[in-house]
């Protein structure tokens, strides 16, 4: 059998599996949504534009084991580009821990919304080059999107969520 025939009924196979357990929920994706993108190089994911708002946020999914929580995604927001949403699932007597940090001497906030838009969560500092951080405790299973803001004024300002 042809080796690339053979690669896309395994990647084809490995997607409805995924489905069927759950682990990717194929429905659930808005047509204007993205996922992030995986960086296998150094662990990482990276933001796909456009998510500059709930409708067009970036999904975050689970990949086996390992959450994509609890790995590190890079993003960019600037003047014409001021805010980035993500959208991530919780779970109802769980707690997270959402950590933004500025890459240089920029000034970011960090807000967490529900899906009707209604403000959760907020993490707002005046100071520049400062991680913006929220813990939230979860008493029902839902959608929540994280925003991330740009408020330093500058051109380009890099983060880590």
């Amino acid at each position: 059998m042809n080796s690339k025939i053979f690669v896309s009924i395994a990647l084809i196979l490995s997607i409805v599996t995924c489905a069927i357990l759950g682990t990717v929920n194929l429905s659930a994706a808005n047509s204007t949504q993205s996922y992030v993108s995986l960086d296998d190089t150094y662990y990482l994911y990276r933001e796909v534009e456009p998510n500059d708002s709930i409708a067009t946020a970036n999904i975050r999914i689970s990949q086996g084991n390992q959450r994509i929580n609890e790995r590190v995604l890079i993003g960019y927001v600037s003047q014409s580009d001021p805010a980035d949403y993500y959208e991530i699932y919780v779970r109802a007597g769980t707690t997270y821990k959402i950590k933004l940090t500025p890459v240089g001497d920029n000034n970011l906030d960090l807000y967490l919304y529900n899906s009707s838009g209604a403000l959760v969560s907020q993490s707002k500092s005046t100071q520049t080059g400062m991680s913006e951080h929220i813990t939230y405790s979860a008493t029902t299973s839902r959608k929540l999107y994280i925003k991330v803001q740009n408020t330093s004024g500058t051109a380009n300002c890099q983060y880590r969520l």
